[in-house]
């Protein structure tokens, strides 16, 4: 699915958590930065390892997603980051929105 580089790991942890071992930095990199996924419909987070996981007691203070913002005027392109400002970190922008080549809705991982 991440088209890695190298072989990957993935270990059940309970409580529908898995941990994901790498064998290439850059791969870990690569899909840390990718942000979540859908797999068979269901919706994916991923997160850096911290030390003394435990999947029962584990919580989200924030989960990054795309939103789209429909009918949005070509001319506010530009300024997309100051219109999504309070509702988070613009993290990403959909490549084709980025070039202009999409005008029916605009695309923001935040």
């Amino acid at each position: 699915m991440w088209q890695l580089e190298d072989k990957m790991e993935c270990i059940g942890m309970g409580y529908d958590f898995f941990l994901n071992r790498f064998y290439k930095l850059e791969d870990m990199q690569k899909v840390l930065k990718e942000g979540p996924r859908f797999i068979n419909a269901h919706f994916m987070t991923i997160r850096a390892w911290t030390p003394n996981f435990k999947a029962s007691t584990a919580t989200f203070s924030s989960v990054a997603t795309w939103i789209r913002l429909p009918e949005l005027p070509i001319e506010c392109y530009d300024i997309l980051k100051e219109i999504v400002g309070d509702i988070g970190v613009v993290l990403r922008i959909d490549e084709n929105i980025a070039e202009s080549l999409r005008g029916l809705f605009a695309r923001l991982y935040i």
